[in-house]
């Protein structure tokens, strides 16, 4: 995730290549995902929710690999 985000600041032609509502959903996942990381109570039951299985559809993100990946960051 870091790397993605990374990626979207450091592209100089990325405003033109991502459409808007992308980056917002891209932007709300990568800071949801922050504050998984951070320990917040509510980010947590966000990640196991039907929220972010629909945030991660609309950009067409795997939900159950994207929660996969973070178990594994967590440890």
């Amino acid at each position: 995730m870091k790397k993605l985000a990374r990626q979207l600041q450091a592209s100089p032609d990325s405003d033109t290549l991502i459409m808007p509502e992308v980056r917002l959903v891209l932007a709300l996942l990568i800071q949801g995902l922050r504050d998984v990381l951070d320990n917040d109570p509510g980010a947590r039951v966000w990640l196991a929710s039907r929220d972010f299985d629909y945030w991660c559809a609309w950009i067409d993100v795997n939900p159950a690999r994207l929660r996969a990946r973070v178990a594994e960051v967590r440890r």
